[in-house]
């Protein structure tokens, strides 16, 4: 059976696809079959992301107003655990509160995902699935995403979105070899960027569960071997205390603990369990914001990180490993000790050497797995100690590649002298597990060489116990852990050849992981140590495949991306080598090069939005912004900041993003010789960090002004440009459309020097704005025709390549100028009297290629929904508003999400729903008073005005008059004179309800009728001419229509 073709979200989860909008459950290419309300509670259940959903919830979204017992709704569950077959466990009942999805959940966003939902709610999964259960589709191929893997030599192999799906606990990528290496990577989107209500409004942040957090450090871990006596005491201790540190030397295992406690611990955390890793930071004050990132939580500008934490916490009862808190003790302490008093339900787990000194604090040691003792009387070790169990299961993993030239033998058949050396590994090493599989990566490195197994178990026992007693002075004394892990990664150093080992104090250099393109783009730097020129990319990866087998490099899953990592302990000793070979100086320089291109190349080409893998990518650029400012790099400095805007906001670190900026800019200033052009490059940089914190317009015009002076002094056409763009744009948000209209034939004036056309048609594009803001709509329609490319006949005036020039340069100044135009130009057609202006504004949104930009899409958008509002347009404002809702969300662009849930409101405010009227009025007025006029805002006041009644609120009447009067005076002062007509009429409307006599209202509308006129709005000179005809009417009796 072919499958139909899959439109929308697509919501993946181990080895299946939920497919929502055609209502198909997928496993393996083949569709389950699934009724549809277990597949409605299914998608509830994946939406709530690990949240427990109750019976009560269930019942409503399923079977909404029905009387159905939770029988039926176990029934229901029944079906999915049917379903799910072997995944059943994914579905989690929590004794008296409800069911959560265990798992882990992605969304793919497939390529015929549209904005246009025709209802409000249809951004929530199980509404929409409710609501319609019917689903058809036309058959067609199924479209996929891929994850794939290639071998050093050449040859590739695919694994499907199936396969590498995020996995249950029980679930690994089994088929994939350990040493696959990456050569492309298409990513999942993220959770948080759904159209969902719960979602986040940073799309990067996504949460981070135990699960996910070990396949970010190995994708094919170990079993959980031994170690029954700690983990059921943590199984004990942790519901019941609220700190908990597993304390012991690195390597001994205590990461992996913890994360094994977490999985049994689901059931008594229905919040979720999370995992915040330490190991990359390198700042304290960036704890708060790991800690929030890996819960997922959104940041709040206006809150200390802990207090924001501690708040939204509140009284979840969620489960939190915090791990390799060592290098910043002190202040993971603090924040913990700070989040525990502040929260009711939040556990914690930290991992350290040594405990954290916390109150309440429960340290628990955790010890080596139990190694077989010495026997004098011969007789042979048995698999009962976790040690030899260990050692054994990790080589037999990694000889899977090489078992059909080399197997190793049951363990039942062992020879007793191997056996006796693999005893005599796991006493020199004493248990420790990172030690014991840095053995089975050597032994295993051996078979490959076609040294027979059990040969080369013995002859490494006895090179580690030489080598050990060497170090140690004495066959019976044991090192300390730390310095055994140390010998073990000395061995494995040794057994490669030198260019190998070069290869692994260089990666060293990464701070996080990294992408195989990444490795061999940066190790490229490199060429003269490698002879003439750079080196062969198939030595590189003959060399990256070697360290992999070894155990040195791990490949991890980075959200649906493979990518590859070094364990803590081996990049502390990469790096150590680094710095005995003096060739730290040049690795971060070639490092933090690298960084920057890849930050250019990813975000340079106009405004991009970050996805999930950022949150992997940050602690590299962190590490080459420390390194550079370290050593007054300002250049490469500011090419790493240029770029990066769209990350630092997706994972709300935008105070950290200006605080490099300052620190920076403090460098440029400390030196005697100005940098001038790095000063103006960032300095546009601050600005634009700057307007991501929706900082003072006054520091942010500031720094767009002294870019522009800068720009003069170096005569930099593109940034005299992009500074008069950034300026323009910013007085006509603030309204003052005098000192916008000159900064505009600035513009004008500069743009033929630049020599493009697509300067000049965004030259008009802005002169054909500022007019609109001024009242010259006739003017403004004809500038605007031929560029905006809504009008066919007039749009062939402007090339269409010059055209799309035109907006890439604009979108990359931070604003899709096109867009913005557009929406101006329908509202100017709209003002002049041509009828539904809003119905083809709303289609010009849904453009592919305007998605680059979210924020010139909402603009069009909040107007669009005016002008259907104005036009009492219910089902068209109600598309414009669910359309606007999804994309601010998405966007993180709170502003314009309010302003979409506005107009929702308004749809009920328009069915009768007086509270909510004078809720939109009211918040009109408070923003006209605090900030300027907007579009919308006139909107809500003159179609809802009429279903209040302002006569018996004399109060509210006059707050109302005296805002739209200060609203006059602000505007005439500005200059931004295109809605004046309206709040004249409206105040005329105001005072004569308000019982004054029609004599004295008359002039007010005389006066917004004239000026009407004066600015060509043949529709407000209707509306207003039909008052004047009411008012003339009912002067005898006191009443006016309104309209």
């Amino acid at each position: 059976m072919s499958l139909p073709r899959l439109t929308g979200q697509v919501i993946a989860f181990s080895r299946f696809w939920l497919a929502r909008e055609v209502g198909l459950l997928i496993s393996d290419g083949a569709v389950i079959e699934l009724g549809a309300r277990p597949f409605a509670i299914l998608a509830a259940l994946l939406e709530a992301r690990g949240r427990v959903v109750s019976t009560t919830e269930l019942r409503e979204i399923v079977w909404p107003g029905s009387n159905v017992d939770a029988n039926t709704v176990q029934a229901q569950i029944s079906a999915i655990r049917r379903a799910l077959d072997d995944d059943r466990d994914l579905i989690v009942t929590v004794a008296g509160r409800g069911y959560r999805f265990a798992g882990e959940v992605r969304v793919l966003e497939t390529p015929d995902a549209g904005l246009d939902f025709p209802v409000a709610n249809t951004g929530s999964i199980a509404a929409s699935l409710a609501t319609s259960f019917a689903a058809t589709a036309a058959a067609s191929p199924l479209t996929t995403a891929g994850l794939t893997f290639g071998s050093p030599y050449g040859t590739s192999y695919s694994a499907t979105w199936r396969g590498a799906a995020p996995a249950s606990p029980r679930t690994g990528y089994s088929k994939a070899a350990p040493s696959a290496t990456l050569t492309s990577v298409t990513a999942a989107s993220s959770l948080a960027a759904a159209a969902a209500p719960a979602a986040s409004a940073f799309p990067a942040l996504m949460p981070t569960s135990a699960v996910t957090s070990l396949r970010s450090q190995i994708i094919d871990p170990s079993p959980f071997i031994g170690r029954h006596a700690e983990l059921s005491e943590l199984l004990a201790l942790v519901p019941t205390r609220r700190i908990v540190t597993l304390t012991g030397a690195s390597g001994v295992g205590k990461t992996r603990l913890a994360i094994e406690a977490a999985s049994h611990l689901a059931p008594h955390f229905p919040d979720g369990d999370f995992c915040a890793a330490l190991a990359s930071l390198a700042q304290p004050d960036r704890i708060a914001n790991a800690i929030g990132a890996a819960i997922g939580l959104e940041p709040d500008n206006e809150l200390a990180m802990a207090a924001n934490l501690a708040m939204q916490i509140g009284e979840r009862r969620m489960l939190l490993i915090v791990d390799h808190c060592d290098h910043l003790s002190e202040a993971a302490a603090e924040l913990i000790d700070t989040l525990v008093a502040n929260t009711g339900g939040l556990h914690v787990i930290a991992t350290c050497e040594s405990p954290l000194f916390i109150g309440g604090e429960t340290a628990v040691p955790v010890a080596a797995l139990r190694a077989p003792p010495e026997q004098i009387d011969g007789t042979p070790a048995t698999l009962d100690y976790d040690a030899l169990r260990l050692l054994f299961t990790r080589l037999a993993h990694c000889l899977k590649p090489a078992a059909l030239h080399a197997p190793l033998p049951e363990v039942d058949s062992i020879a007793p002298a191997t056996f006796a050396a693999a005893a005599l590994i796991c006493r020199r090493v004493d248990g420790v597990p990172f030690a014991l599989e840095l053995a089975a990566a050597t032994i295993a490195g051996q078979v490959r060489a076609g040294v027979p197994p059990e040969d080369a178990i013995v002859a490494f026992a006895r090179e580690l116990d030489t080598v050990m007693t060497h170090r140690s002075g004495g066959r019976r004394i044991v090192l300390p852990r730390a310095a055994i892990v140390h010998v073990m990664l000395d061995l494995s150093y040794a057994a490669l050849e030198a260019p190998t080992r070069t290869m692994l104090r260089r990666l060293g250099i990464f701070a996080t992981a990294f992408s195989h393109e990444a490795a061999c783009e940066m190790l490229g730097a490199f060429g003269s140590d490698y002879g003439f020129g750079p080196p062969e990319p198939r030595l590189l990866e003959r060399q990256l495949h070697t360290l992999m087998d070894a155990g040195l490099v791990n490949t991890v899953d980075c959200d649906g991306a493979l990518r590859l990592r070094l364990p803590p302990a081996v990049r502390r000793f990469a790096l150590d080598a680094l710095e005995r070979n003096r060739e730290s100086a040049e690795a971060d320089l070639h490092h933090a090069q690298f960084v920057a291109r890849d930050m250019a190349r990813r975000f340079g080409a106009g405004v991009t939005v970050a996805t999930a893998h950022s949150r992997h990518d940050i602690d590299a650029l962190r590490a080459a912004l420390e390194w550079a400012v370290s050593v007054d790099k300002v250049e490469l400095c500011t090419e790493l900041l240029d770029n990066t805007a769209p990350m630092w906001g997706a994972l709300a670190l935008v105070d950290e993003y200006i605080g490099w900026v300052r620190a920076v800019l403090a460098r440029v200033d400390s030196v005697s010789m100005r940098r001038i052009r790095d000063e103006m490059r960032l300095r546009a940089v601050l600005a634009r960090a700057l307007m991501l914190k929706r900082s003072t317009s006054n520091e942010i015009v500031e720094s767009w002004q002294r870019t522009y002076e800068l720009a003069n002094i170096c005569a930099d056409t593109p940034y005299r440009l992009r500074a008069l763009f950034c300026l323009v744009m910013c007085a006509l948000d603030a309204g003052e459309v005098e000192h916008c209209r000159r900064l505009s034939n600035e513009f004008s004036e500069i743009a033929p020097v630049a020599h493009s056309q697509a300067v000049s048609v965004n030259a008009r594009r802005i002169e054909g704005i500022v007019k609109a803001y001024a009242g010259e709509f006739d003017t403004a329609i004809r500038l605007l025709a031929p560029v905006v490319g809504l009008n066919d006949e007039a749009a062939d005036e402007i090339d269409e390549d010059v055209s799309r020039e035109a907006n890439a340069v604009a979108t990359s100044y931070g604003l899709s100028l096109h867009l913005v135009a557009r929406a101006i130009h329908a509202v100017a057609l709209w003002l002049v009297g041509q009828p539904h202006m809003a119905a083809p504004l709303r289609v010009t949104i849904r453009d592919p290629a305007d998605e680059s930009e979210p924020l010139a899409g909402c603009i069009a958008l909040g107007l669009a929904c005016a002008l259907a509002a104005l036009d009492d347009d219910i089902p068209l404002t109600e598309s414009c508003a669910a359309a606007m809702v999804t994309r601010a969300r998405a966007a993180g662009v709170k502003r314009w999400l309010r302003l979409g849930l506005d107009f929702q409101l308004w749809l009920d405010a328009r069915r009768g729903d007086q509270e909510a009227a004078r809720r939109l009025i009211t918040g009109a007025m408070k923003r006209m008073a605090r900030e300027r006029v907007n579009v919308p805002d006139i909107a809500f006041i003159a179609t809802l005005l009429p279903r209040i009644a302002v006569q018996d609120e004399p109060e509210f009447a006059a707050a109302l008059a005296a805002t739209l009067r200060e609203a006059v005076s602000r505007s005439e002062r500005t200059g931004e004179l295109w809605y004046v007509p309206e709040l004249l009429r409206l105040i005329a409307t105001l005072r004569q309800r308000s019982g004054e006599d029609p004599r004295a209202v008359r002039p007010l509308l005389e006066d917004a009728l004239q000026r009407a006129r004066q600015h060509g709005a043949r529709r407000l000179e209707l509306r207003i001419t039909v008052d004047l005809e009411a008012l003339d009417a009912s002067a005898s009796a006191g009443l006016l229509r309104v309209r």
